[in-house]
């Protein structure tokens, strides 16, 4: 009797162990259709990245096109207008101040160490036409009463931080004197 109930227990793990399989097996199966229906085929595109990054190109222009009428598309591709071109400006020297006040924050060091956008080092042309499209084509428009707002902010904010500096050497310096006159 000992002898039949391990030989169902053989022919019982052997049925599951099959079992297993075809379910690891069925389900490898499944897990590759899917990935082959999610992939899609790469499309041949005529787009050239070279003259978005600016890099030169050897290729030699279009017959059809002559130099004027490239860089009349390159104008269209950089869509924006004055007033988008100002906000680009602001919109830099408040990221660069923002960034040199936290990294002020953070070192404890004076801001203008930090600082990257200064009168002899203004943000490049192509950062300018690319915020200030990117400004045009998401119409983010500031007004001046926001633009007022934002300079105000960039301007007197790092104000706090020196002061919260000045007031914390006080106060060591006053515990410090405490700490002297006690006897």
């Amino acid at each position: 009797m000992n002898q039949s109930n391990e030989a169902t227990a053989v022919a019982t793990n052997e049925d599951q162990s099959t079992q297993t399989s075809d379910v690891k097996g069925q389900v490898h199966a499944d897990v590759n259709d899917f990935i082959n229906s999610m992939s899609t085929p790469v499309e041949e595109t005529d787009f050239d990245i070279s003259s978005v990054i600016g890099e030169e190109t050897t290729e030699e222009p279009d017959q059809g096109q002559s130099e004027g009428q490239q860089a009349t598309s390159e104008d269209d591709f950089y869509d924006y207008g004055r007033e988008d071109e100002e906000a680009a400006h602001l919109l830099w020297e408040l990221i660069d101040r923002g960034q040199a006040f936290a990294c002020a924050i953070l070192a404890n060091e004076p801001m203008s160490r930090f600082q990257k956008i200064t009168e002899s080092n203004p943000p490049s042309k192509r950062a300018i036409k690319v915020t200030a499209s990117l400004l045009k084509k998401y119409s983010l428009n500031f007004t001046l009463e926001h633009q007022l707002i934002l300079l105000l902010v960039a301007a007197f904010g790092p104000n706090v931080f020196t002061a919260a500096e000045i007031r914390s050497k006080k106060a060591k310096q006053k515990s410090k004197e405490k700490d002297g006159q006690k006897p």
